[in-house]
């Protein structure tokens, strides 16, 4: 097991953070407890968002198990997490386009880029 079971991974060694395994069902304060720790680095940062998404009334929600996590409510996340950073995100869900409706909500000149599976 590449992780060693473990949910959160952080691999300073090489500047990756992992968020999750792929089995295990993620809560948002799993994502906001590692959006703490990368947001203390002064690099960079790119986070690429692989989850299954669909679309309901018009908001898009990334999918995890049972769990729906809305792009409004974690592009807020890390808006708060990175303050006026920019962040580079890459979302890669079925759907994702309809995200960048909430693009908005992260700090200025960040950018989100959609690899979109239908």
């Amino acid at each position: 097991d590449l992780l060693n079971n473990n949910i959160l991974s952080n691999d300073n060694a090489n500047g990756v953070s992992i968020v999750g395994d792929g089995e295990t069902t993620l809560k948002l304060e799993d994502i906001s407890e590692q959006l703490t720790s990368v947001a203390q680095t002064t690099e960079p940062v790119t986070i690429i968002i692989q989850m299954h998404g669909t679309v309901k009334d018009g908001q898009f929600y990334f999918l995890n198990g049972d769990e729906r996590i809305s792009s409004k409510d974690l592009f807020s996340m890390i808006s708060q997490k990175f303050a006026d950073r920019p962040i580079d995100i890459l979302v890669s869900s079925c759907h994702s386009g309809a995200c960048l409706s909430d693009k908005d909500i992260l700090p200025k000149e960040s950018v989100v880029r959609c690899i979109i599976a239908r």
